[in-house]
């Protein structure tokens, strides 16, 4: 048995960059914490893609779906080093990733206004070697 929560995140940008529609980034979460693990889902919009890894679009503001895919394999590293869970002792619960889903990043290119409507979702787990009665997002 376990117990799911759902989240949304949003962080703010620091900084100027290059296609930037707002500086703020809006991130689904749903944590479903068992007994031996806790899974991890995030749905995240092409636009933090754009923004957190600097993808360049053209001219026209079309952005390719090969670079928004080599982004998102960036990512993976870059979510887990900041999405943070503290067990009851304040330790960090150490994650892997399970799979990505790009199957959203469809054709040749993205156009810019198109970034927030669609999702890459990532999977992660975070073993539980003890019991804890506590856990906290950073």
């Amino acid at each position: 048995m376990g117990l799911t929560i759902g989240l949304t995140i949003g962080l703010t940008l620091g900084g100027a960059l290059d296609l930037v529609a707002h500086p703020v980034s809006l991130t689904t979460a749903q944590l479903t914490v068992g007994t031996e693990q806790i899974s991890l889902r995030l749905e995240v919009m092409p636009e933090d893609l754009v923004l957190f890894h600097e993808v360049g679009g053209d001219a026209k503001g079309e952005i390719s779906i090969e670079a928004l895919r080599k982004a998102s394999s960036r990512h993976e590293p870059w979510l887990l080093e900041r999405f943070v869970l503290l067990d009851d002792e304040g330790m960090r619960l150490s994650g892997k990733v399970v799979s990505v889903n790009t199957d959203a990043l469809v054709g040749d290119t993205m156009a810019q206004e198109e970034l927030m409507e669609h999702r890459v979702v990532y999977h992660f787990e975070f073993p539980l070697h003890r019991e804890t009665s506590l856990l906290t997002v950073v």
